[in-house]
């Protein structure tokens, strides 16, 4: 979502030759006496791997929770690679290094913190990003994961997007423009023509709520110019939607009856 470099454009995929056989998911409740933000978790998940290696299944993880910083642990480490080492080397001023792992070609950023760390380093991240901390389960079984997704007030997320993208282009009879040319026999490039011409360069802020683990109103920020749509809350990170991607999301909220 936030347009990572060539270094760390990895999927799932990149690793399927690791020795990944499957994943099994079931949502249980799960209690880790040693997390004491878990009671803030907005979804908790038990999640088994038929093998693999540590990037194949922080993969696997990250495709569950793309909007998310995912920290998995490793012994008495609770490990980020990819665009989320890069995120949180900054926030939480961390050492970023590189390792390549089995089945990638590519050097992947990685960075960690201690175990005894992990409380104040999440409420650190929770400032600006969601984070699934993930925990290895003790018991006979080492393949079994528990994740806690803890949701920050002021990170974007994919329905946020599509919330926005609902309001139109804020010109009047902007939206039914929009819903129009959409439904009519157009090449993805059109689409995208006409939405650049459409939404013009200009913004938007608006009110969405009251977030009370900040304890402050939430706005949403929007700015359309000839890259795309860039979207915050209030002082949070920017997320930049180009055009493509607002073209496909727009399409699907179409098909899906959702976007009048």
């Amino acid at each position: 979502m936030r347009g990572p470099t060539d270094s760390t454009q990895l999927s799932f995929a990149d690793f399927m030759d690791d020795g990944q056989q499957g994943v099994e998911i079931k949502s249980t409740p799960c209690i880790n006496q040693n997390f004491s933000l878990q009671a803030r978790a907005s979804c908790v998940v038990r999640m088994k791997f038929d093998g693999g290696s540590i990037a194949t299944n922080y993969m696997a993880i990250k495709s569950l929770y793309p909007d998310s910083i995912v920290m998995y642990q490793v012994g008495e480490f609770f490990e980020m690679l990819g665009e989320d080492a890069k995120r949180a080397s900054k926030c939480l001023a961390l050492t970023l290094t590189w390792r390549k792992f089995a089945g990638s070609e590519k050097q992947i950023e990685m960075c960690g913190v201690p175990a005894k760390c992990l409380d104040g380093d999440v409420e650190k991240l929770l400032h600006l990003y969601n984070v699934a901390v993930v925990f290895n389960e003790v018991s006979a079984d080492k393949n079994n994961v528990s994740i806690f997704e803890i949701k920050c007030a002021l990170a974007i997320s994919g329905s946020d997007i599509d919330e926005a993208l609902k309001r139109g282009s804020g010109f009047v009879g902007g939206k039914q423009r929009i819903y129009d040319f959409f439904r009519q026999a157009h090449t993805n490039n059109e689409k995208v023509d006409f939405l650049k011409a459409e939404y013009g360069v200009g913004g938007y802020r608006g009110l969405i709520g009251y977030a009370h683990t900040v304890g402050e109103n939430l706005y949403v920020n929007e700015w359309h110019d000839a890259k795309g749509i860039k979207y915050s809350k209030n002082a949070g990170p920017e997320l930049l939607v180009g055009w493509a991607e607002a073209a496909r999301r727009i399409d699907w909220l179409i098909e899906q009856d959702c976007y009048l």
